[in-house]
């Protein structure tokens, strides 16, 4: 990024009467938003007015293509943007963790399923079965680590994006057509 461009980007922060601190931000395609220090969520970038994220407070978010979903304390899941394959609109009860994909969210029940919704043409949306702690919705594909530290991804696999490594993992993160993750030694595959 350019200073030009960076300096475009604060004074955008600062005019748009954002928080100075903030709890989280998360980037999407052409968009950014941020929970604030009042735990509110606030979006700037090219994004349509029309479609706001809920109001309220909120513990985690996050940004997909062009939509986003964010978690509150009591485990309530509000997503915005656009509506096509109905990746937004209802609300979901009962979540740890969720992540917005490219038309598609996945996420972590109370009870650690993992429960996806939205665009299925390619399988991403059917969850595997199990005990999961982590779960990462990416463009038409998807991936969670198990309570053994396993690694599972499905939907489209036209990059070998659903064929992780073996091994034990802590964290993953989806992106169009690849994948990242780390492992219990701290590398990264």
């Amino acid at each position: 990024m350019t200073l030009g461009r960076l300096s475009l980007v604060m004074l955008a922060l600062l005019t748009a009467g954002c928080a100075s601190e903030w709890l989280q931000v998360e980037a999407g395609s052409n968009w950014t938003c941020g929970i604030d220090s009042n735990s509110e969520i606030q979006c700037w970038g090219d994004i349509d007015p029309t479609l706001p994220p809920p109001p309220g407070t909120f513990s985690s978010l996050s940004i997909g293509t062009e939509h986003g979903c964010a978690i509150n304390s009591a485990g309530t899941i509000g997503c915005w943007g656009p509506t096509s394959y109905g990746k937004v609109g209802d609300i979901r009860t009962g979540f740890l963790l969720v992540s917005a994909g490219g038309e598609h969210n996945c996420g972590i029940t109370s009870d650690y399923k993992v429960e996806c919704w939205g665009r299925d043409e390619s399988g991403e949306s059917t969850a595997p079965e199990g005990d999961f702690t982590q779960v990462s919705a990416g463009g038409n594909h998807s991936c969670a680590i198990d309570d053994g530290g396993e690694m599972h991804c499905w939907g489209n696999n036209d990059h070998g994006q659903t064929d992780p490594p073996p091994g034990n993992y802590t964290h993953v993160s989806c992106g169009s057509h690849h994948s990242c993750a780390i492992r219990t030694n701290g590398s990264v595959d």
